[in-house]
């Protein structure tokens, strides 16, 4: 994780206290006012407007932070150890990105979803309060115990090397087998966690996830589920098998590196699989159905739908509906209206 001594090498400027200069944070008066660069908070309880500081750490306490408006391209704020409050809501003039590391207590943050500024929150645990972000990262290390958290914003990614982790769109995180928080706004999801069962809402989600046992489930909308991962995330020695089942909506569907069983249900789908072994199914509609590298299996169901081969011995079956089958390399098997380069 990025750390205060990373971006400065191991240097902080104090700005002077600045009770006096009339800036406030939400309506109570600041005890320091960002000068210079950097912003170093005391061991108690601040009242801090990051002002000219691109950096600010504000240090033990049960600190309140204002992130003002900035001529930076980069604002970050540490909110260290206390409960603490970041309010980030003020509006910017030009783009500017705003990162937030919340620290061990129970903090909130106050974003702003308007204009040119980007709200990025970092978190322990899943028992803070975060309104408004752009992207919430929350790092699990140890099972829900405290109150429950509630989130919103554009994308969540929920981390956890330990516990199995259960996410409902506009609906609530599930970590070990209990609610550690409420979520809202959320179309963009990713899960790492050594089982995942992530679940999407009327909306057009982007559903992303990796682990041991992946389960992935589109509703409404036109929905993407892919498996995936982030840089810094935990890694699992063990081969994943992942299912991913679309909605009513016209879903775009990709597997991840171990084994996957995508399913398209209704809307015209595309489905892709990856290295290993998969089973494609199709549904209702006009789907397009592509293997990978292993010996796959594609079943088009109802519908016009095209099936794709590729290396590998593939089984292709495009079962009712006009469908159209190539098997391309590899000794395939081929049941449908057209077929090419299908061995039998």
């Amino acid at each position: 994780m990025l750390t205060v001594a990373t971006l400065l090498g191991g240097a902080l400027l104090v700005s002077v206290p600045a009770t006096a200069a009339g800036e406030t944070c939400q309506g109570r008066p600041a005890t320091i006012v960002g000068t210079g660069p950097d912003i170093q908070g005391t061991p108690g309880d601040d009242v801090i407007v990051t002002g000219a500081s691109s950096l600010t750490d504000a240090g033990a306490g049960d600190d309140l932070v204002c992130v003002s408006s900035s001529d930076h391209g980069s604002v970050f704020v540490f909110a260290g150890d206390g409960d603490d409050v970041v309010d980030a809501s003020a509006s910017n003039p030009t783009w500017v990105l705003r990162t937030v590391y919340l620290g061990t207590g129970l903090d909130h943050y106050v974003g702003n979803v308007g204009g040119p500024t980007q709200g990025d929150v970092h978190a322990n645990g899943a028992d803070d309060n975060v309104a408004d972000a752009t992207t919430v990262l929350l790092q699990v290390t140890d099972a829900s115990t405290g109150p429950l958290g509630a989130y919103s914003g554009g994308l969540i990614q929920v981390w956890s090397a330990d516990h199995d982790v259960e996410i409902e769109v506009d609906e609530h995180i599930v970590v070990a087998g209990r609610v550690a928080a409420d979520i809202t706004g959320f179309n963009r999801v990713l899960a790492v966690a050594p089982r995942v069962i992530l679940r999407g809402n009327s909306q057009d989600n982007s559903l992303l996830a990796s682990g041991c046992h992946v389960h992935l489930m589109g509703k409404g909308g036109d929905d993407y589920l892919s498996g995936s991962s982030a840089e810094g995330a935990p890694r699992f020695d063990c081969v994943s098998e992942a299912t991913m089942r679309g909605g009513s909506g016209d879903d775009q569907i990709k597997g991840w590196l171990g084994r996957n069983r995508l399913i398209g249900n209704a809307g015209n789908d595309v489905l892709q699989g990856r290295p290993r072994d998969d089973v494609l199914l199709g549904g209702s509609g006009h789907d397009e159905l592509s293997g990978g590298s292993g010996a796959d299996v594609l079943r088009g169901n109802q519908g016009r739908d095209t099936l794709r081969g590729r290396p590998g011995r593939d089984v292709l079956l495009g079962n009712q509906g006009r469908d159209s089958a190539d098997g391309d390399q590899g000794r395939d098997v081929c049941v449908a209206e057209r077929e090419l380069r299908c061995e039998r």
